[in-house]
């Protein structure tokens, strides 16, 4: 069952699966205290959303999702409008960046730069 929080009509879902990968986030040594939602890539075909250890900042929405706190830019946020958080462990026997395993992130209302 994900792991839901609702805010002002914005939905931010993490499935169960993503998160038993968030641990994997921090480095040891990391005390950075929440994982944030962050628009990430080159533009293009390339940008997306990714996920990163980060301070909380004032312009944040904070949710607590078992020991995690994940935030997102307000103004972010309402413009995907919903996010979806889960985990694809990829295609067998292929490197992880060509077998496309990791974190899929995925808005209702996808970044494009």
């Amino acid at each position: 069952m994900p792991l839901l929080q609702e805010t002002d009509r914005i939905m931010l879902e993490i499935t169960e699966e993503a998160m038993k990968f968030f641990p994997d986030l921090r480095q040891e040594g990391d005390h950075r205290p929440a994982i944030r939602i962050a628009v990430m890539g080159t533009g293009g075909t390339d940008t997306g959303l990714g996920l990163v250890p980060d301070e909380i900042l004032e312009n944040d929405l904070a949710t607590q999702h078992g020991e995690f706190t994940v935030v997102i830019d307000k103004k972010l946020m309402e413009y995907c409008q919903s996010i979806t958080i889960d985990f694809s462990h990829g295609e067998p026997n292929r490197c992880a960046s060509l077998s496309k395993r990791g974190f899929a992130i995925k808005a209702k209302n996808p970044v494009k730069l």
